[in-house]
């Protein structure tokens, strides 16, 4: 079961975008907003708005190149668009922080590479739209960042414990009563993620306790 941030003993305040990423998330909660109005705010953020083209672009190789952001959105949804967005802005507002024991460059390095392998896999199985999956892989551990930037003394001492890395989340869970799994999936619950993307982001440290299964193999 997916938890909600109200259901999450949490203090203090939890990695958000903001600017454009702000606005294009919220605009995305309305049903009614369209490719246009998101286009004319993405616009605003200049290296954004190259983000989003650069991407779009190399999610069609062989097919004719964009240079507008317009079309930018229309080939990669607005979906897949507003989780880049917030990808980006979290990216640019937390390269460093508080917290003494937690290497921000490595973290962003390791969730570039999971988007990266998360984009691939979506190419080479079918399995979902691979930008949609880079989009994911990009923020699929979040909640590290987070319980780094609600609790940095705590985190950082618990990040110092021996074998921290092999048993991080029931560290998490001794300490802080919540895991970077459990926070990572609350946060894409709350920004408007669907549950088909969320529960393999949340349980993918422990395949055994989800609640769906692998889709069988088909037989001739």
């Amino acid at each position: 079961m997916i938890k909600t941030l109200q259901h999450i003993p949490l203090t203090g305040e939890l990695p958000s975008p903001k600017g454009v990423a702000l606005a294009i998330l919220e605009m995305c909660r309305n049903e009614d907003t369209t490719i246009s109005e998101i286009a004319h705010i993405a616009q605003t953020d200049p290296a954004l708005a190259g983000r989003l083209i650069r991407n779009a672009n190399a999610a069609s190789s062989g097919v004719r190149p964009i240079a507008s952001v317009t079309d930018a959105i229309m080939r990669l949804g607005m979906g897949t668009v507003r989780n880049l967005a917030m990808g980006f802005s979290l990216i640019d507002q937390y390269h460093s922080g508080p917290c003494a024991g937690f290497d921000y460059e490595r973290f962003w390095s390791y969730s570039l590479l999971v988007a990266l392998a998360m984009q691939e896999f979506g190419r080479m199985t079918g399995a979902g739209a691979a930008e949609e999956l880079f989009a994911c892989g990009l923020l699929s551990q979040i909640g590290r960042l987070a319980l780094a930037t609600l609790y940095p003394q705590e985190y950082a001492g618990l990040l110092n414990e021996t074998n921290a890395r092999a048993r991080l989340a029931e560290l998490e869970h001794e300490r802080l009563h919540t895991d970077h799994n459990e926070l990572t999936a609350a946060l894409l619950s709350d920004w408007g993620l669907p549950l088909a993307l969320i529960e393999p982001i949340h349980y993918h440290e422990a395949p055994d306790k989800a609640p769906f299964y692998p889709a069988r193999a088909r037989t001739s």
